[in-house]
């Protein structure tokens, strides 16, 4: 099951004839840097001129960076998105989405008990959110903590009930701790929200044969 568990973002010039200029570099690189999600290479050379223009502070520093670790993240540079998400954290920990990132970058790692506590940093500043608590039932999942994992999932399932996700990750979490019979009811759940579904096949399959 471990392939399907596996299976779920950042000077003025001294002459004043200079001024106009140096404004539109400015405002071109905040555009860039602002759309990492489109276009993460081009987001990378804005965000870091940015940062390293020394005209941000507090918020949109943070946001420099947090933009900046997103466009890393897309070109699958782990450990300097990592590094990003950190300073964003460390400039502004109140940053939901950061924590939340951060464990995106680091399941990619397969640190997984950092994701957990990254995940639970994002949950305790927004506790209704789902897919945060639904990937860290998972992460906890693949760092062999399942006990710890279907609270996580349960309460996911209760906010967004009939998510094929939630449903799937529950199952995963019931085959884990040898619950066929409550695994094979969530698979099925799963698979009248998303018929076809291959990773549902594949649970329920696993589900029956656990059953004999």
């Amino acid at each position: 099951m471990r392939k399907a568990e596996l299976v779920i973002v950042l000077g003025l010039a001294a002459a004043l004839l200079a001024a106009p200029a140096a404004a539109q570099d400015t405002a071109a690189q905040e555009a860039a840097c602002e759309a990492w999600s489109k276009d993460a290479k081009a987001a990378i050379p804005a965000c870091t001129a940015l940062i390293a223009s020394g005209r941000l502070a507090g918020e949109d520093l943070a946001n420099a960076y947090f933009n900046r670790g997103g466009a890393r993240f897309r070109g699958r540079e782990y450990e300097p998105a990592f590094a990003d998400f950190s300073e964003t954290i460390r400039l502004d920990p109140t940053i939901a989405r950061a924590w939340g990132n951060r464990a995106a970058v680091a399941i990619a790692m397969n640190r997984f008990d950092q994701a957990a506590a990254d995940l639970g940093q994002a949950i305790a500043l927004d506790p209704d959110a789902v897919t945060e608590r639904a990937t860290r039932c998972l992460v906890l999942l693949l760092a062999d903590r399942p006990a710890e994992a279907l609270p996580d999932c349960d309460e996911a399932a209760k906010r967004a009930p009939g998510n094929s996700d939630v449903l799937g990750g529950r199952g995963a979490v019931h085959l884990r701790m040898g619950r066929p019979d409550l695994a094979l009811a969530d698979f099925e759940a799963q698979l009248r929200a998303a018929p076809g579904l291959a990773d549902a096949l594949y649970g329920r399959g696993v589900a029956r044969a656990m059953q004999g």
